[in-house]
């Protein structure tokens, strides 16, 4: 276990005051009505980021005080009540305070008469002093790539400070896909110390950033195998049938054997060549080499199965057992000439779990993803990690604590497909903290963060500007700084919007479940008093901030996800409902609100690359959202309202490159789920199509069309496949390869007695393959699936 401080020192805190110089009790004065009592110092010899550095500070006290602040060169420097020397300077060195020997962000600000030292190690540690003196002295803070908070006043004194620090983990990243002014964004992330950031663009200015090595950060087997001698097959892995399966990509198919002494001489070649091409790729462009190199299975969930795997996986209890052998020898492999580099693998899907006996080499890194329970695992990022629905996960971390001197990780701030297809008000903020420290507890050193869907997810800046403060002190209190965030992003609404996040971390902490694990509709919390009490706070903020454009910009914000949520949710919030409790708004006014303030987000973030990619999307959800409910077919107007659930278009996704959702004016709605295939090969077997239970790996009912049951007019048809219990994770497939595939989980009620329904298909068959002498195209299209409660059979095709 570890303890972590980033900051230390004797005193904290700024004071406001009128005195310039040395005053009463050690206050170190500033600057008096505008005018700069000090000059920033820096030393001749500075790297580009002390240079930088010194312009960062004497920008921003001037920003403070007013005053115009010069800066110098130590040997020019003249006579001033009050010199800050920033970076490796000989004043420095004179006073004790030998920057070389501090490490590359560690950093120390000292009072030294009326004078200050602002210095650090290289090659980031200046500017870093720089960034923590502004933040927790002055009170600056940058609170997203375009909101920054600058304190104002025309007299500022320090108290005697003594302060040395750096952030508690080495390698900070968040990934985001945020795409805006990218000399903003890459500023925003060097201010807030992250070194590896999202998108990257550090440079010298910024100390650079923390790179993997070649030949990339993750799912790197295939990389290496791509010079293995075709004629050696039992390189690659084996699958459990037997047969030796490569990797075309990161994604796989296959990976790499093991426990295969050459196949281990070769990797650690290449590793060689890697560090080594690295380094004078590095020196040329006089930047820090890279000190972590990955090596790593694909993208896959399944590892080498041939006996020597098998055996020590079994011996070990853990798929990780052959990952963990083979890592060693690797990093045995470059101690000696690289004692510098640590060689990472994942601790991944099927190699989460650690070994019972083998431990790793000092220079060996194990990263943990902690993949969330949409992905079939049982992590829960509504929760904290110590929380009893994350016991397992929180188990494995402690697991390889005991095993791994190093351990990086691989976490998710973020829900995903297939959970979450569409936006709703979720953000794991109380989570951070205690997620972090426990981390950083349990010997993490380097975290990546995945925070992506900037512009649909709620409180995606608090998101990022929090989790990089945590990253660099994971034991400071969250609440002070929540409460900095909100006065300086949201303005005269900013104890408005802190109460809004509260209502939303109750709502959810009141669910003790692996929240993960559900489909953003089957969430307990998201209720219509829920949605209505977000509203009702949200409606107060705009109100509050309503002449702050910024403020209100940024309330707006928060009512993407909001919006979203209820505009999709419409039909399983208001159904049942009677008239006089109906919501008070309607489902047109929602969608048109949606689509103007997602307009007006994307208009105050201006990303030209980007922009099209961002508006297209915008403009299929809104067709889905803007889709006209469609009568049922004749066969069955009968239903009554409640006994069914009907699936068109706006609810199906395409999958992969031989699927897709096409207009087909045949199709109910005008749109179809499509697969038309690579070739007549994928047609020639007879079509089925069937529901399946993923979660319990339960297949229900299925339909085989062979020769006379293939209609031949090419028009839809409906088909009952059958009556089966339909739960969390149930879904309708269809065709041999299951590409289309429609999930039919939405109508699933946890309180109801009985999930059994009868579940019918509209499709339709197109082409030679299914039409004697057609001249369409081979495609199998869906148009439409009914999901109804049982009762007396209905008309059939």
């Amino acid at each position: 276990m570890r303890t972590c401080c980033l900051y230390r020192g004797a005193v904290w805190g700024c004071l406001v005051g009128l005195a310039i110089g040395w005053m009463n009790g050690g206050v170190l004065g500033l600057a008096q009505d505008g005018q700069a009592a000090f000059t920033v110092v820096h030393a001749p010899n500075a790297t580009k980021a002390e240079a930088y550095a010194a312009r960062e500070l004497a920008e921003y006290l001037g920003k403070i005080s007013g005053a115009a602040v010069p800066v110098v060169a130590e040997k020019d420097v003249v006579a001033a009540p009050c010199r800050i020397f920033v970076g490796w300077t000989a004043f420095a060195a004179e006073h004790q305070i030998d920057a070389a020997q501090l490490g590359h962000e560690e950093w120390v600000i000292r009072s030294v008469s009326s004078d200050l030292v602002i210095a650090g190690g290289r090659p980031r540690g200046t500017l870093y002093g720089v960034y923590a003196f502004l933040e927790r002295e002055l009170g600056c803070h940058w609170l997203d790539h375009n909101t920054e908070v600058v304190p104002k006043t025309n007299a500022l004194r320090l108290e005697n400070l003594d302060r040395r620090g750096k952030p508690a983990f080495w390698f900070r990243s968040i990934y985001t896909t945020f795409v805006a002014d990218a000399s903003r964004q890459v500023a925003f992330a060097a201010r807030n110390m992250a070194n590896n950031p999202s998108p990257g663009g550090l440079t010298a200015q910024h100390g650079f950033e923390e790179r993997y090595g070649s030949p990339g950060g993750c799912h790197t087997f295939a990389a290496y195998a791509q010079n293995f001698p075709a004629d050696r097959p039992e390189y690659l892995s084996m699958n459990s049938q037997g047969k030796r399966i490569g990797a075309k990509d990161g994604s796989g198919p296959g990976g790499i054997c093991l426990m295969h002494p050459e196949v281990r001489k070769l990797v650690l070649a290449n590793l060689r060549a890697y560090i080594a091409k690295d380094r004078e790729n590095a020196a040329k462009s006089h930047r820090p080499p890279p000190r972590v190199y990955d090596i790593s299975q694909n993208d896959n969930h399944w590892m080498c199965q041939c006996p020597d795997c098998k055996a020590m996986s079994q011996r070990e209890g853990s798929e990780s057992g052959p990952v963990v052998d083979f890592i060693n020898a690797i990093a045995d492999g470059i101690r000696a000439e690289y004692p510098d580099v640590y060689v990472m693998t994942f601790a991944y899907s099927i190699t989460e779990k650690p070994p019972q006996t083998l431990k790793t080499r000092d220079n060996v890194m194990i990263r943990i993803a902690e993949l969330n329970a949409e992905w079939g695992r049982d992590s829960d990022l509504f929760h904290p990690l110590t929380h009893p629905v994350n016991k397992s996960q929180f188990e494995r971390l402690q697991g390889w604590s005991k095993v791994a001197q190093h351990i990086a990780e691989w976490d998710y701030w973020i829900q995903y497909s297939p959970n979450d297809s569409f936006p709703t008000p979720y953000a794991p903020v109380s989570c951070l903290q205690p997620d972090l420290e426990t981390f950083h507890r349990h010997g993490v050193s380097n975290v990546f963060v995945e925070c992506e869907s900037p512009h649909t997810t709620s409180f995606f800046a608090l998101k990022c500007w929090l989790g990089y403060q945590l990253m660099q002190d994971p034991c400071r209190p969250a609440e002070p700084l929540i409460q900095t965030f909100m006065q300086g992003y949201y303005g005269a609404a900013g104890a408005k919007m802190r109460e809004y996040l509260k209502f939303l971390e109750d709502s959810i902490a009141a669910v003790d479940e692996n929240l993960s694990g559900m489909k953003c509709y089957a969430r307990p919390y998201l209720t219509l008093p829920f949605y209505l009490g977000c509203q009702r706070r949200l409606d107060e903020a705009e109100a509050l901030c309503a002449t702050e454009p910024q403020a209100l910009l940024h309330v707006r914000r928060e009512r993407v996800p909001v919006d979203a949520g209820m505009c999709h949710m419409w039909d399983d919030l208001t159904r049942n409902l009677p008239a006089d409790q109906r919501p008070p708004l309607d489902r047109k006014f929602l969608i048109d609100r949606y689509e103007r303030y997602r307009l007006e987000q994307l208009a105050a973030c201006p990303a030209p690359t980007a922009a099209p990619r961002l508006k297209e999307q915008l403009g299929e959800e809104m067709a889905r959202l803007q889709a006209v409910e469609l009568p049922l077919p004749e066969s069955f107007g009968d239903l009554p309202p409640g006994s069914y659930c009907d699936f068109t278009w706006p609810a199906f996704r395409a999958s992969g490159s031989r699927t897709r959702v096409t207009a087909d004016p045949d199709a109910a709605g005008g749109k179809a789920l499509q697969y038309t295939g690579s070739g007549p090969e994928d047609h020639a077997r007879p079509l089925g199509f069937g529901v399946y239970d993923g979660p319990r790996r339960v297949f229900g009912p299925a339909v085989t069309l062979k020769g006379a049951d293939v209609p031949q007019d090419e028009n839809y048809h409906w088909y009952k496949v059958g009556r089966f219990a339909v739960t969390d994770g149930t879904r309708l497939w269809a065709h041999w390869t299951w590409l289309l595939s429609i999930p039919l989980d939405r109508v699933y009620k946890p309180d109801e007695q009985n999930h059994e329904r009868d579940i019918w298909v509209s499709l339709k068959v197109t082409g030679p393959a299914y039409v004697k002498d057609s001249k369409q195209p081979n495609a199998v299209s869906i148009d439409r699936v009914l999901v109804v409660a049982p009762r007396k059979a209905q008309g059939g095709s």
